[in-house]
């Protein structure tokens, strides 16, 4: 039968706390390296957090001071024509409008000029003429509006219709929808601009700008792939309800400092990795400024 001695008791009970300090040791550590994780990420998270914030008040700043620049630059413009297209989803159908635009701006204090005593220069009245186009480029629509700013006052002057059984689109459907978007430069400027002021500051909105820049544009690329321009967008990171799109999105053209597209875009479909859908957008080209045109297409047909 085996016998412990004393010094192998002795040794047991060494062994033992050996055992034991080491198992305490190991908790201890274990504890502090998991109590050191919880403060690095911490101190991560509010980085990343403070860094957010640094990036949004950046990005807005970089923001207004182009719509700033855009208000500016739209000052000494009296008038312009361009060629507009109008996109609309309408029970998940995309449907485009295509319109000639011609517009003369109410002069502004800085630009007023000084030798103008005309009263059918209309100085505080703003005016404009929007032109239908078919597919094949004839003139479907045509109206000449004006009122003062905003122009969702408009008080029509005068419409021509296409005849009685033409399938060409009708006063009803697109004149409606065009004037409602807003086709010009000041009607895409103020809805940013709208919704810049309104948003910026709520949780949940990310402001974000970055350059654009085509790849090897030729000269039979589109227009619009030919040329840098600037992005301003207005992100809803979550969906609620006091937001009426995922994404709002404002872009320039650098070589003219002018708003040539506004869009707004749906939330992405769940669990997906698909863009966000459109909803709608209005798209300027071809933008010519002070051109001169007469004041008669403005002037009412009797």
């Amino acid at each position: 039968m085996f016998r412990f001695s004393i010094r192998d008791l002795f040794w047991l009970i060494l062994l033992a706390a050996v055992v034991a300090y080491g198992y305490r040791d190991r908790k201890v550590s274990e504890t502090r390296v998991a109590a050191m994780k919880a403060q690095t990420d911490s101190e991560q998270a509010a980085l990343r957090q403070a860094q957010q914030e640094l990036d949004h008040k950046i990005a807005s700043q970089t923001v207004l001071q182009k719509l700033t620049l855009i208000s500016q630059r739209l000052d000494i413009v009296r008038e312009y024509s361009a060629k507009c297209v109008i996109t609309e989803r309408i029970d998940n159908e995309y449907k485009q409008h295509h319109l000639d635009v011609q517009i003369r701006r109410p002069w502004s204090g800085s630009s007023l000029p000084r030798h103008s005593n005309n009263s059918k220069d209309n100085r505080g009245t703003r005016m404009a003429r929007l032109t239908f186009l078919a597919p094949n480029g004839d003139k479907t629509l045509e109206l000449t509006a004006q009122g003062a700013e905003p122009s969702d006052k408009w008080v029509f002057k005068h419409l021509a219709i296409p005849p009685e059984g033409s399938n060409e689109p009708r006063l009803d459907d697109d004149l409606r929808n065009a004037v409602a978007w807003g086709v010009g430069l000041d009607e895409i400027l103020k809805r940013f601009r709208d919704r810049y002021t309104k948003e910026v500051t709520l949780p949940g909105v990310k402001i974000s700008t970055y350059d654009v820049i085509p790849d090897s544009p030729t000269d039979k690329s589109p227009k619009w792939e030919r040329f840098a321009h600037v992005y301003c967008e207005i992100i809803h990171q979550e969906k609620q309800p006091r937001f009426d799109c995922h994404l709002a999105r404002l872009v320039i053209d650098q070589q003219t400092h002018l708003p040539v597209q506004i869009a707004e875009y749906d939330w992405p479909k769940p669990a997906t990795n698909t863009n966000p859908p459109l909803i709608w957008s209005v798209q300027l080209s071809d933008i010519n400024l002070n051109a001169g045109f007469p004041h008669s297409p403005f002037e009412n047909k009797p």
